[in-house]
């Protein structure tokens, strides 16, 4: 979900030019109203939806756009199963907010969809579509003087992005802001959730029950949703759908290679997770620095020597599968980030810094997903 910078109503000059003379108040002083726009914006399809906004923006209020919304186009929408949220980890629409969360679960409950959240981190507004439309509708507006509601609605309905008009409504109601929920009443709710390992806040599933049967996806990016009439969802409907055979094949390959490198990018298809261990080190460089036979110093320790070594795993290179039985160690990556793959599919990133040992137990092969090499420290009891 994305909002736009709140928008004063009232006299004030906003820097832009006009074909037709207006005049506008010599100091700004207090706005009659404040609003703060919505919007809603379907990459695939390149529809926008602007709503008229509410002085703040609320979780509750942003459910009910949701809501609203779903109501309007689910029959049309029937194939639908998954929505797919993409949007900046706001403080209003983070995935540890409690009320955007509950209501969040509710919905998907009710309707029985399932609704995953794919957060970005912060990035630059050029990068972000609904940024641009922002960009847009700030430019569009800048020689008028939107002194009343009934000013600013207008305006914005007439701004195009890529040919089309969006729609925009006006959202009247007034929310309460703070709502919270207690830590006991949000196991309830976290109990529905399946938040990614290791990147639990950014990518969160909330799946109904019993699941879907069908995962069929539409992607609103980002999901910020405006209160729809009927009429001008219908319309808006008819509009997209001619737009839809209009699209042409540069555009559905454009989308593909983006959501193929998103996934790629957030590791939601492990492809190394797939592949047979490697059975030969690769890239490997191993320098033993210090060794001392156990025999003499420890009783029952004969054939046996401790060892330093100093490992270099280059880029893309792997060490080969192999077990720690009757060969315990222990290790500190120096450099780099290590990738471990253990038997029995468990996979762990040990950063620069990290320390580890590895037991009786322990079955593993490594390897270098980064770009530069992997530097670790290990000492080992082996046998000679």
């Amino acid at each position: 979900m994305d909002a736009h910078a709140t928008v004063t109503v009232g006299p004030f000059a906003r820097g832009g030019k006009s074909r037709i003379q207006v005049e506008a108040a010599d100091h700004d002083g207090a706005p009659e109203a404040t609003r703060t726009p919505v919007g809603l914006f379907l990459p695939p399809l390149g529809a926008l939806c602007v709503d008229g906004g509410t002085a703040t923006v609320t979780r509750d209020g942003l459910v009910d756009r949701l809501v609203q919304w779903w109501e309007a186009v689910r029959e049309r929408c029937a194939p639908l199963t998954t929505l797919v949220s993409t949007g900046e980890n706001g403080p209003e629409n983070q995935s540890r907010r409690t009320q955007w969360m509950q209501r969040r679960v509710a919905f998907v409950q009710q309707y029985r969809v399932t609704i995953r959240l794919a957060y970005s981190p912060p990035s630059h507004s050029t990068s972000n579509p609904i940024e641009r439309c922002w960009g847009i509708l700030e430019h569009h507006g800048h020689g008028t003087v939107l002194d009343a509601i009934d000013t600013v609605l207008p305006c914005a309905r007439t701004m195009t992005w890529h040919g089309t008009h969006p729609i925009v409504p006006l959202v009247t109601p007034t929310y309460q802001t703070g709502v919270t929920w207690t830590k006991d009443a949000m196991e309830t709710v976290e109990a529905q959730l399946k938040r990614l390992p290791n990147l639990g806040t950014w990518f969160v599933d909330i799946v109904s029950s019993p699941p879907a049967i069908r995962d069929t996806s539409l992607f609103l990016s980002p999901l910020a949703l405006g209160c729809w009439e009927q009429g001008c969802c219908l319309a808006w409907l008819r509009e997209q759908r001619a737009r839809r055979f209009r699209m042409n094949a540069k555009r559905l390959l454009i989308l593909t290679a983006w959501l193929v490198g998103w996934g790629l990018i957030v590791g939601l298809w492990p492809v190394t997770g797939q592949q047979a261990p490697p059975t030969e080190n690769k890239g490997v460089k191993i320098d033993t620095l210090v060794t001392i036979d156990l025999g003499p110093e420890i009783d029952g320790m004969q054939g046996r020597q401790l060892r330093l070594r100093l490992v270099t795993v280059e880029p893309g290179g792997v060490i080969a599968l192999h077990s720690h039985k009757d060969r315990p160690a222990v290790s500190r990556v120096l450099q780099g980030t290590l990738t471990e793959h253990r038997e029995g599919g468990v996979t762990k990133e040990h950063a620069e810094g990290e320390s580890g040992a590895s037991g009786k137990d322990t079955t593993h092969w490594e390897e270098n997903r980064g770009t530069k090499p992997v530097v670790i420290i290990a000492s080992d009891i082996f046998k000679q």
